[in-house]
């Protein structure tokens, strides 16, 4: 997710304010709040140099059109069912394979912990890949059939969205296009955007209803905007699971706030997350809690350490500041082995590669295991300002944030009294691997990644019932 300083977020939030880009709606829906995430990227990246990440797969027809018949077979078989539904999951993409199973980290342990039976999970494959085996498998529904009725209605409908809204549509274009460095062909994205969106909105809408849908709980709001905006228009309550550290502003969370477009409560991994930056009024933060983590330790077989082994954490913004970083301090520790652990969205260059293939004790290590699994397997972990960080302090690792290479880390507490160790050369890293963990930063690693609340969950459930009157009206 790409971070904003505090002052791009501020003029951010001035140029869609001064230019009331939240006013252009369609069905009493903003279009800005469907389109915005893509037009800060552009934005970010004309006036920053910082392009987007992507997470988009290679195109496999052969794949999509196979896991299209077995979505088409479970939808048919889950419509069919005069049961109604508890509770809907909205599947994060990003699935962990743990002791051959492949697993959901932020769904699936939350139903084992909560003992659910009544519920059922949306999962969305990437260019038709679903990871198998899977956990909960029998109450999963691919969503690609839905997809391909979208896309095919999304074609036949546009022209009639365009024809009845054109003026709507100019009018956002026109207040947006120069402060968003849109191009002609933006014009036709934008309508075939909200079009896509209002359409998905409508069919969930309808499924939602049949299936007398109590409560929804999804991971990254972005993946799931027609189905939120769905749910509040039918009075289902809407959770929202944190899925990343969030230090500062971003593109997604920050900004003038539509209700429309935020859940009603948003789940914390632990009470150093309670702030303004998801977007979100801190009251209706809950922090639940991890139970990915109580999951790893009750299932894993044992995982063998490796010594003197440590594990770097790069992201795609900084790779050459984390080679740089790291070639340094292997040349300094010629004794120790560096693995550098690529996000899931990163690739280094050939010469990147060849780079630290030319130093004997680096290594690009298997980012296809699950980050929790992983750091299981490391004592020492260090980074700039990576998720994997705060996992590894969690797991109560030793864990340093690199202030040199042109590295700039963020700290949550102004005094970087934190829990990190702040590393600014050689020199503090030596002192780094020999220090020991304070009772301060075990209290610190606490306060990431708390235990996971199941009473607290099943009470955050009983408040969200606001909805349960009106349940008889959804037929």
């Amino acid at each position: 997710m790409t971070q904003l300083s505090k002052g791009s977020e501020e003029l951010l939030r001035i140029v869609e304010d001064e230019k009331s880009l939240y006013k252009y709606k369609i069905h009493g829906i903003s279009i800005w709040s469907v389109v915005r995430r893509k037009y800060r990227n552009l934005r970010i990246e004309k006036t920053c140099g910082i392009a987007p990440m992507s997470n988009h797969a290679h195109f496999n027809f052969k794949r999509l059109l196979l896991t299209f018949f077995t979505s088409l077979r479970q939808y048919i078989s889950f419509s069919l069912r005069r049961k109604q539904v508890d509770i809907w999951f909205s599947n994060f993409t990003r699935l962990d394979c743990v002791d051959g199973i492949w697993v959901d980290k932020f769904i699936d342990p939350i139903i084992d912990e909560l003992e659910l039976d009544n519920y059922i999970c949306f999962e969305r494959g990437n260019s038709g890949l679903h990871q198998k085996p899977r956990l909960h498998q029998d109450s999963i529904v691919y969503t690609e059939a839905i997809d391909f009725s979208i896309n095919l209605l999304e074609i036949l409908i546009c022209p009639f969205y365009y024809i009845r809204y054109r003026k709507v549509y100019l009018g956002l274009f026109n207040a947006a296009q120069k402060s968003f460095f849109m191009q002609r062909k933006d014009f036709w994205q934008i309508v075939r955007l909200f079009t896509r969106f209002d359409i998905k909105r409508r069919i969930y809408k309808r499924i939602f209803r049949k299936k007398r849908i109590k409560y929804f709980l999804g991971v990254a709001r972005l993946t799931f905007y027609s189905q939120m905006v769905a749910c509040k228009e039918l009075g289902i309550p809407v959770f929202e699971f944190q899925h990343g550290i969030t230090v500062s502003e971003t593109v997604l969370y920050s900004g003038s706030i539509d209700e429309m477009f935020v859940p009603d409560y948003f789940l914390a991994f632990g009470k150093m997350w309670v702030g303004s930056q998801f977007g979100i009024d801190c009251k209706r933060i809950k922090v639940i809690g991890w139970a990915y983590r109580d999951y790893l330790r009750k299932t894993l077989s044992v995982i063998p350490k490796k010594n003197m082994h440590i594990l770097f954490a790069s992201e795609p913004e900084i790779s050459d500041k984390i080679i740089a970083a790291v070639s340094e301090l292997a040349k300094a520790f010629p004794d120790y082995f560096f693995d550098i652990r690529l996000h899931p969205h990163e690739r280094f260059t050939l010469e990147q590669s060849a780079m630290i293939e030319t130093i004997p004790n680096v290594r690009v290590v298997d980012n296809k295991i699950g980050s929790f699994v992983a750091l299981m397997q490391y004592d020492y972990v260090a980074g700039e300002h990576s998720t994997v960080l705060y996992e590894a302090m969690s797991l109560g690792k030793k864990v340093a944030k690199i202030c040199f290479a042109d590295l700039h880390p963020k700290s949550l507490i102004d005094n970087y009294n934190d829990g990190f160790y702040y590393v600014h050369g050689i020199e503090e890293f030596g002192l780094f691997l020999e220090a020991e963990l304070s009772e301060y930063q075990k209290e610190k690693m606490s306060l990431i990644y708390s235990p996971f609340d199941r009473e607290g969950v099943l009470n955050l459930f009983g408040c969200a019932s606001l909805f349960d009157s009106n349940v008889d009206d959804m037929s």
